[in-house]
């Protein structure tokens, strides 16, 4: 995602991250269920077919997307004031 920014592919990442207490892992199955994000990926690739850059493209796609919708609520409020 950096390197796209710096090349100008997308303008905003955005990185979320998950503090899960350890008492919340009290299975095993619960502790299987988590994946990093770079071998999820690398999991939808392998059982979708789908390639990183089309990944990478709706992932592009999908924050412009939202920042789109962003600045339209936000302008929708300006004009309620």
């Amino acid at each position: 995602m950096a390197n796209q920014i710096c090349v100008g592919q997308i303008d905003i990442g955005i990185v979320l991250v998950i503090l899960i207490p350890d008492e919340v892992l009290v299975t095993q199955a619960a502790k299987d269920c988590l994946l990093p994000m770079g071998i999820t990926s690398e999991n939808v690739v392998k059982e979708y077919s789908f390639s990183p850059q089309v990944q990478d493209d709706f992932t592009s796609s999908s924050f412009q997307k939202a920042a789109a919708a962003i600045k339209t609520q936000q302008r929708s409020r300006r004009g309620r004031k």
